[in-house]
């Protein structure tokens, strides 16, 4: 019996398929501090930081690296085609994709709005409808409205004015009524003075020319003020002469006295009482650096004599121990004996 041989490709990728052990040294274990008796373990019991780190390090790598490269370029080109980056899809359906896409956002649909291709002929008659003041032309059967009224007069049977439209009608309705605006309602039913009256809507070329003609206006109406005010100052330095001497009339000429004796002003009679103040006068010159030398030198030999002259005891020096004249107990010196004219014999005598 001949032996099988086995396929060792098929044995490894067998292998590969079963479920790979986890090294316990990446998983993370937390712990809890109280167990609960059926209380169901959450999915954050138990972690694997690194497979997390990884995911975190890819996501970086797809976001804020791109963004960061990205970073003060103007020059980017962002596609925003739809289903262009669908890789999966056919060209045919991007296609049809595109196409719901633009009638969704023509008829304003919502995503949660169903779009059928096939309905969008039969609801034309309905989205797509001609209306004349608010109202659908399909409503207004009988045109027997004022403004619809054929002719200029109010006999419908004339047959001159029979089969024709109005002016009114054809300057308000035709065209959409742009070139002539529209009679006011109000004045008809009030019947004013301008109640028949329609204003002419003036078109882009007459507004400009009239805004053209008043800067005209107005620019030459400032020329003329700046010519006339020229010429009066040229008027009035001419006259300078004869205007100079009435401007001079209030000044008095030397020896002239106008009679008149005015009051003086308070202003004048302080600025007067400054100008007579005393003037205050040194006492004493300064003196030269010469001068105080000499005299400083003169007062301490003068103050150096005296303090010799009172070291000797002489009476002519104020201050002198010879000077005075009462001496108490306290201040006689041991050996101090009283002279034999001054003694005085006192007796004791006993009482018996």
């Amino acid at each position: 019996m001949a032996k099988t041989k086995k396929n060792h490709s098929d044995l490894m990728r067998r292998r590969s398929m079963k479920n790979k052990s986890v090294s316990k040294f990446e998983i993370k274990v937390n712990k809890q501090k109280h167990h609960v008796l059926g209380q169901k373990l959450s999915k954050y019991d138990r972690g694997m930081p690194g497979v997390s780190k990884s995911k975190s390090i890819k996501k970086r790598m797809e976001t804020l690296l791109v963004e960061y490269q990205k970073l003060n370029k103007a020059n980017q080109f962002l596609d925003h085609r739809v289903d262009e980056k669908e890789k999966n899809l056919s060209e045919d359906a991007k296609a049809i994709r595109r196409l719901k896409l633009s009638k969704k956002n023509l008829y304003n649909l919502n995503d949660d709005d169903d779009f059928n291709y096939d309905d969008d002929c039969e609801d034309d008659d309905k989205n797509n409808q001609l209306t004349h003041a608010g109202k659908s032309l399909s409503q207004i059967e009988n045109f027997d409205d004022d403004n619809w009224s054929y002719g200029d007069d109010d006999d419908d049977d004339d047959d001159e004015n029979k089969g024709k439209i109005s002016g009114k009608i054809v300057a308000e309705e035709h065209f959409g009524g742009f070139m002539k605006a529209k009679q006011d309602k109000k004045d008809d039913g009030e019947g004013g003075e301008n109640s028949g009256e329609v204003k002419k809507v003036k078109s882009h070329a007459d507004r400009m020319a009239e805004i053209i003609m008043d800067s005209i206006i107005k620019k030459n109406q400032r020329k003329r003020e700046k010519f006339e005010h020229l010429k009066q100052v040229e008027e009035l330095n001419a006259n300078m002469k004869n205007v100079l001497p009435q401007l001079n009339i209030h000044l008095r000429k030397d020896g002239e006295d106008d009679g008149k004796n005015e009051k003086p002003d308070s202003l004048d009679i302080k600025m007067r009482m400054l100008h007579f103040l005393p003037k205050g006068t040194p006492s004493d010159r300064l003196k030269s650096k010469e001068e105080i030398d000499r005299l400083e030198r003169e007062r301490l030999k003068k103050s150096e004599e005296e303090r010799i002259e009172r070291m000797k005891g002489d009476p002519k020096v104020k201050g002198s121990s010879a000077v005075r004249v009462h001496q108490s107990a306290d201040d006689l010196n041991d050996d101090y004996w009283l002279p034999e004219n001054k003694r005085k014999d006192k007796k004791v005598s006993f009482a018996g």
